[in-house]
């Protein structure tokens, strides 16, 4: 991990998601300034088996980054945000423990995001003739199986390499990290995903680098407001007002979920609006992202 921190490579990528995370000690952490780590939505007593490293000066340079919900501490999924009034892109971050029932659920995340612009990547130990390197005789067992039937059916794309090795064994290689990207993720088909030998992981595994050409407004392009100014009482009778509209039932999917968090981001919003006057900024030209 220390040799990923110090990599000057991967001082400007936006997002790194790591399997198996070390827990690292503070002095570590600070090593490694710049960066917000999210884990798992689900916590559990043993260290989290994922998470993603967002670098703080593109967090400030987007809309908005948002945990998702996932009932598992083998996943992390966070939900960004480019520009405001674009579609989210989900980032989900896999780690298939042996003995786990993770691939069925991440069956399940498959057909949860296709219609969503999804990057579903990880370590999925699992081995399928659709990615193994030439000569693997090992098995395809049903859930890899099944999840690559739900992939294709979904029309999601591998965009990693296909037969080239990404973890080296004592006496096999074997290619179980994998890159995918649903149909609509914008310039989908021209992602370059690559094995970059040139990040040392001081691991086993070999590291996956994805560039994508992504447009997205400066920060401050978006909307803000002089709080300064604010009158706080006009701003919690209006949220009030709008809380009360909300119909108290009980939520009964991730879409309902989904729904019910934008309503409350729109009452906020216009909470704000009504309390405190927008700061007056200077307009930015976009700029271009690689991941």
């Amino acid at each position: 991990m220390e040799s990923i921190i110090n990599n000057p490579i991967t001082h400007n990528v936006q997002i790194i998601c790591i399997q198996e995370p070390p827990k690292l000690p503070e002095n570590i952490l600070k090593m490694w300034p710049g960066r917000d780590t999210i884990y798992p939505s689900t916590h559990t007593d043993t260290y989290p088996y994922t998470a993603i490293y967002i670098l703080k000066s593109f967090k400030e340079n987007i809309h908005g980054i948002d945990n998702i919900d996932i009932p598992t501490a083998n996943v992390t999924g966070v939900r960004v945000t480019f520009n405001a009034g674009s579609q989210p892109v989900n980032f989900i971050n896999v780690y298939n423990k042996h003995d786990s029932q993770t691939l069925v659920l991440v069956r399940d995340l498959v057909q949860r995001f296709a219609n969503q612009p999804t990057h579903l990547l990880g370590d999925f130990n699992a081995h399928h003739p659709a990615w193994n390197p030439a000569g693997y005789e090992g098995t395809t067992e049903l859930e890899t199986e099944e999840l690559v039937v739900q992939l294709l059916q979904n029309n999601y794309s591998m965009v990693s390499a296909k037969g080239i090795p990404t973890r080296y064994g004592y006496n096999s290689a074997t290619t179980i990290d994998l890159y995918w990207l649903s149909s609509k993720v914008e310039h989908y088909d021209s992602a370059f995903c690559s094995v970059d030998d040139e990040i040392d992981t001081t691991s086993d595994h070999r590291p996956l680098h994805l560039f994508m050409k992504v447009e997205y407004a400066d920060a401050e392009n978006r909307k803000r407001w002089n709080l300064k100014k604010a009158n706080w009482d006009a701003g919690r009778k209006k949220l009030l007002r709008f809380t009360q509209e909300i119909e108290n039932e009980e939520i009964r999917s991730s879409d309902e979920l989904d729904q019910l968090a934008s309503h409350l981001t729109e009452g906020i919003t216009t909470a704000l609006d009504a309390c405190a006057p927008q700061l007056r900024l200077i307009q930015h030209s976009k700029r271009k992202m690689a991941n």
